[in-house]
């Protein structure tokens, strides 16, 4: 019997593929639709494997199948900016654009990779992705970027996002603040970045957290927002809000 795709023997291939390349796939890059036997993208030429290792975290979730009047940009330059983005695109079509946002790491504020643009209408971000489709790659800082309708509006892409990080912040564990070791009696020493009781002990971490709530969310705790961490420096740089 003969195959359109040879079988393999290698025990290290059936492992490296998995189920999934017994399935047609969607390239992570440009969105096109492969037949399984492909091992390459017929759209990008990009190989599946490359495909697979794209799909975390590069927006690839937040492409959309139908139009809106947001776009999506990924493949961003870390150091690409808002101001660096909106230029490129009101340059090359001169289309008025109402909101952009790069979205970024929460704790480093690093780019990652990808951005949403709000147009108008409708009509004009069809006509973006038009202009972009028939004049080739759209480059900003020097780059090529992968533009696409994106799944949601802006407003909802946003807010959806918004909530996603919450949750995560929430699931995340405690630290005590600097009010937090004060109102136990704990003073601040500067010289060697540590809080101290009343008989010269340092505060000990592993006790704190078998007695006192470990979430921001618990509702034995007396904090809803903490945003800094007691370990890093003195009472000046730790700041708790509440709701």
């Amino acid at each position: 019997m003969y195959y359109s795709t040879p079988r393999t023997s290698s025990a290290n291939s059936e492992t490296r593929h998995g189920d999934w390349s017994r399935f047609d796939w969607i390239c992570n890059q440009c969105a096109a639709h492969n037949f399984k036997r492909r091992d390459h993208c017929f759209k990008c030429n990009i190989s599946r494997d490359e495909s697979e290792r794209l799909k975390e975290g590069d927006g690839f979730d937040q492409i959309g199948n139908n139009p809106c009047n947001t776009i999506l940009f990924r493949g961003l330059d870390a150091l690409t900016t808002e101001e660096t983005l909106m230029a490129a695109v009101t340059t090359s079509t001169n289309l008025p654009v109402k909101n952009i946002k790069i979205i970024r790491d929460d704790v480093t504020n690093t780019s990652r990779g990808y951005a949403f643009a709000e147009m108008n209408s409708i009509k004009d971000s069809s006509y973006f992705l038009e202009f972009v489709n028939a004049n080739g790659p759209f480059e900003v800082d020097g780059k090529a970027i992968m533009v696409s309708f994106a799944k949601n509006t802006f407003t909802t892409t946003m807010a959806t996002l918004a909530q996603a990080r919450n949750q995560q912040q929430s699931s995340s564990s405690y630290y005590p603040t600097a009010q937090d070791l004060i109102q136990q009696g704990y003073y601040y020493d500067q010289a060697s970045g540590q809080y101290y009781d009343s008989n010269g002990q340092p505060f000990d971490y592993a006790t704190y957290y078998q007695q006192y709530p470990q979430s921001a969310e618990d509702p034995g705790s007396t904090q809803t927002d903490v945003t800094k961490c007691c370990r890093c420096s003195g009472p000046s740089c730790h700041q708790a809000s509440t709701s």
